[in-house]
């Protein structure tokens, strides 16, 4: 086990026992995470936590957070199990082929499954993108480009000048991708999560936070 890692509790789920490992971090996130990791539940905090109180909420959320974790590794491997997608907020089928038919055209739930969507999609996100980056006034040197991206929905390159979505994002609908887009914009004034930050952000999107809460929630309509 890794420095900073130590177990707390465990769950035991069809007679099999995961533990739950608290890992804290020395650098400063906004949120406590929790995850499931193939064979153990993973809780990740900067600030002091109350250990009962979480062992207590893995224990309420354990289903979710396994279905989760399947779900990513899912996305790269051979075997899918998953009966629906969410593509932009909208639910749409998989077929007993493994193929999802958005927009009149098929697009295999596999590996590359984000990949081949993004190329169908990519347009009216970066519509999206242009809207809120002329409305921030934020000069057009940003490029916009997507990646799988385990525990960050968007990042913000001045060195590059990228601004990088995650797949995951795609699942939600353009209301709450704004959210992650207005966010990763306002970085180019404050480099930091400041309160002048903040202000940037409201100042262009005032329920940020209600959107921000539907993404963490995985409410995608």
């Amino acid at each position: 086990m890794k420095k900073r890692e130590e177990i707390i509790g465990k769950i035991v789920i069809d007679q099999k026992e995961f533990p739950i490992i608290y890992k804290h971090k020395k650098r400063y996130q906004r949120y406590t995470y929790y995850r499931f990791k193939e064979d153990h539940f993973l809780v990740t905090s900067f600030f002091k936590i109350n250990k009962e109180e979480v062992v207590d909420l893995v224990n309420k959320f354990a289903l979710k957070l396994v279905k989760r974790g399947v779900i990513s590794k899912d996305l790269t491997s051979d075997k899918i199990n998953k009966e629906f997608v969410y593509i932009l907020g909208s639910k749409y089928l998989i077929d007993s082929q493994n193929n999802v038919v958005f927009n009149d055209k098929i697009i295999k739930f596999d590996k590359n499954y984000y990949k081949n969507l993004i190329k169908i999609i990519r347009k009216d996100i970066e519509d999206l993108f242009d809207k809120y980056r002329v409305m921030m006034n934020v000069p057009p040197i940003y490029k916009l480009s997507f990646r799988n991206m385990k525990t960050r929905l968007g990042t913000n390159s001045k060195r590059t000048y990228k601004i990088t979505l995650s797949y995951e994002l795609l699942s939600f609908s353009l209301e709450e991708i704004s959210s992650v887009i207005v966010h990763e914009l306002a970085h180019y004034y404050y480099f930091d999560h400041s309160k002048n930050f903040y202000n940037c952000v409201y100042k262009y999107l005032p329920n940020y936070d209600y959107l921000t809460k539907k993404i963490k929630r995985r409410i995608y309509q």
